[in-house]
């Protein structure tokens, strides 16, 4: 059933599935086309309230929605296919992302807020550094049904907008009120281990990482990896060769958020054993489990 979800779940070719229950039939139709970068800064420009509902008014509000209140989203979608993700459910593989015009604007609306303190806690989306990333199959086709983008290794023809980024980060750090500019959102450290990432890289290190960058490894067994369908471990541990020697040239102390996941379908308690174990190595103390 899952398979089948999958294989379907996208919009150039999904077939409808039909599951029989009792006398009643379950209907699933492939998902919405995506969304062009001007329907989604159209939506994106209505005049939300930008505040939680006024029921909530007399409870104090929603401790939670701070988080978020002074939080960007550039884009949906994530390209990534990993088994336990559900954002190719809920968000689709195909990356779909706003102008950069429509983020400016929704900035000067955040820097009105009377709260704002002068920064921007989070630009990114289900995986920050996919923003404004392209496959020319996406428009006509959809995703390809018997490949990822990413894994085993990334497809030549998935295309990163590491240069929309960095022009991005640039206009918004110029504008009036605005201090920092954080991604808060986690990464995709595989498409930052070669050279095309270096300026990318250096840019996030020297002015956009709060002091922790999410990352999520999820094991150090390759076989689980596979299962998972991650890359393998030592992609994980060039990335973070790479992190520490750009924030040792920056002479900075920032730390990585790392995500482990334990117990998922076909890890061994050998293999619980052997990240623990890795864990301790590398003095790495999971705050939760």
């Amino acid at each position: 059933a899952f398979q089948n979800i999958y294989a379907e779940a996208d919009p150039g070719r999904g077939r409808a599935i039909v599951q029989k229950h009792a006398d009643r039939f379950v209907i699933q139709y492939p998902p919405a086309r995506p969304l062009t970068t001007e329907e989604l800064d159209k939506i994106y420009s209505l005049p939300f309230m930008r505040n939680w509902h006024v029921a909530y008014d007399g409870a104090g509000g929603v401790p939670g929605f701070d988080t978020v209140r002074h939080s960007i989203t550039s884009h949906r979608g994530c390209a990534g296919g990993c088994s336990f993700c559900s954002l190719y459910l809920h968000q689709g593989r195909i990356v779909q992302s706003r102008s950069i015009g429509s983020i400016l604007e929704e900035i000067k609306l955040i820097s009105q807020d009377k709260g704002f303190n002068g920064t921007i806690t989070d630009i990114g989306g289900p995986t920050a550094n996919m923003y404004m990333a392209k496959c020319h199959a996406w428009k006509e086709k959809g995703t390809c049904r018997e490949k990822r983008c990413l894994v085993p290794e990334i497809c030549k023809n998935f295309k990163l907008g590491y240069e929309h980024s960095l022009k991005l980060w640039k206009k918004l750090s110029a504008m009036p009120k605005v201090k920092h500019v954080f991604v808060g959102s986690g990464i995709r450290y595989d498409l930052l281990t070669d050279s095309c990432s270096d300026e990318y890289l250096h840019e996030l290190c020297a002015h956009h990482v709060s002091g922790q960058l999410k990352a999520a490894p999820e094991h150090c067994a390759d076989h689980v990896l596979d299962l998972m369908n991650k890359p393998r471990f030592n992609v994980y541990e060039k990335f973070t060769d790479r992190f520490e020697k750009v924030n040792r040239t920056l002479n900075k102390k920032q730390f990585l958020v790392n995500y482990f996941i334990a117990g998922h379908p076909g890890a061994t308690l050998q293999d619980a054993l052997q990240l623990a174990l890795y864990l301790a190595k590398k003095h790495i103390h999971p705050e939760q489990v």
